[in-house]
């Protein structure tokens, strides 16, 4: 029943919440055999595959979140996480990209991209990202630092 699945995914995201993720793998793994397109177990199952150093399975299970609800901003911030620390920073760039394209309207991809931009030397562009942040969520203190930081630098955009 998908009310049932529901309450796995659930149990599954308050035990990765309190770092039992071998009771959060274990509610996950059930959801996705009743649902095998549960997009919440399988962000879950990627946060677990990641915080247990397997990078390659982790990409595996966010790129399927994303691949089955790629209007849900799920998947993206955690798949350009991955991607950052296989040292893909282009690719990491690419994939919130994406998740702005597809899933609009979550101030974190927007000031995740910025941070990313910025640090690689895209000043200009990343000033756009961090605005794009601020208007999502006009209280985002470090998108507005952020902003602050590379507005005193001359970069206006």
């Amino acid at each position: 029943a998908p009310h049932e699945s529901f309450l796995w995914a659930l149990l599954g995201n308050a035990y990765l919440e309190i770092g039992d993720s071998g009771t959060a793998k274990t509610a996950f793994e059930t959801v996705l055999r009743r649902d095998p397109q549960s997009v919440t177990a399988l962000v879950g199952l990627g946060k677990i595959a990641l915080s247990a150093g397997q990078p390659a399975q982790a990409e595996d299970h966010f790129k399927k979140a994303i691949q089955l609800s790629p209007g849900r901003s799920s998947g993206y911030l955690e798949l350009a996480e991955v991607c950052q620390q296989m040292g893909k920073n282009k690719d990491a760039i690419a994939v919130l990209k994406e998740g702005i394209e597809k899933a609009p309207g979550n101030p974190e991809i927007a000031y995740h991209l910025g941070v990313l931009l910025e640090k690689s030397g895209r000043h200009s562009e990343a000033l756009i990202y961090y605005k794009l942040a601020l208007q999502w969520d006009p209280s985002h203190f470090t998108a507005q630092e952020a902003v602050d930081r590379l507005s005193g630098l001359g970069m206006a955009a």
